[in-house]
């Protein structure tokens, strides 16, 4: 199959393709999809994401859970309802990204 495509000028983002090869369900991996190709700094409460794929907390929270066993997605709490998710890769897993975004904030 030969691809052919035109990428919009706002709203798209590069991901690691690896993950779609990986056993986990299609909603995590349209998850991870997502948060891969979000920018730092861009905040998504937990209602956002449901709400924008249409699924319920539940599901999210189960998609979440896939994420975290495949050690693509690490959430830290860092004061009371406000957390940080690393978005790691099949390279570079979310802990590895969570070292080396503690190692930049110690130089600032």
């Amino acid at each position: 199959m030969l691809i052919r495509s035109k990428s919009p000028k706002n709203g798209w983002g590069k991901f690691d393709r690896n993950v779609f090869l990986m056993d986990m369900s299609a909603g995590a991996k349209v998850l991870y999809g997502f948060l891969s190709a979000s920018r730092p700094g861009d905040v998504y409460s937990d209602k956002d994401l449901a709400k924008a794929f249409k699924i319920s907390q539940q599901t999210l929270t189960r998609q979440k859970k896939e994420l975290k066993d495949n050690k693509l997605l690490l959430v830290e709490q860092i004061q009371p309802r406000i957390y940080v998710a690393y978005v790691g890769s099949t390279e570079a897993s979310a802990k590895k990204v969570r070292d080396e975004w503690n190692i930049r904030d110690t130089l600032i």
